[in-house]
């Protein structure tokens, strides 16, 4: 009987409880935190805009974007090749950047384009069993280096 009269006290509660915060409700004015409409007959779409323009962002449409995008992976194309054409013939080593964050695929492009590795490919298939991780940081390679001593270089830890 106990447990009757406390499941029906709660529930009597519960429902006092609603009925009142609705009735509060009613009565608080709406809050401040609403966006204002915008002045001057604008449109919500250009004053966030123009807000980006004062906050010196720049906005772009994905076409234009993907354009630019294309545009910056072609020079750097362009950069890279004349990097390695622009090397003397002597010259037996490149120097990599390994960034951080880059995966193994990633890694393998960067030393197949670089001229270190013919084939990324062959870095990618030893890498799945070594134990060490390639690690990030700057390396003197060797161009058209064997792929088990490359990822030897860039995947043992630093003596200490």
């Amino acid at each position: 009987m106990e447990s009757r009269s406390l499941s029906l006290g709660l529930g009597a509660g519960v429902l006092a409880a609603t009925l009142v915060l609705g009735i509060g409700s009613m009565y608080v004015p709406a809050s401040s935190s609403a966006p204002a409409a915008p002045a001057d007959g604008q449109t919500p779409s250009t004053d966030w805009k123009a807000e980006a323009d004062k906050a010196g962002m720049v906005v772009l449409a994905k076409d234009e974007l993907d354009k630019r995008l294309q545009q910056a992976r072609e020079e750097g194309a362009k950069q890279k090749a004349d990097e390695l054409a622009a090397q003397p013939a002597s010259a037996k080593t490149v120097h990599v950047y390994i960034q951080p964050g880059m995966g193994t695929t990633d890694v393998a492009r960067l030393l197949q384009a670089s001229g270190v590795l013919e084939d990324g490919n062959a870095l990618i298939s030893l890498r799945s069993s070594s134990q060490n991780p390639i690690r990030a940081g700057v390396y003197d390679l060797p161009l058209k280096g064997d792929p088990a001593a490359v990822l030897k270089l860039i995947a043992t830890p630093p003596k200490q």
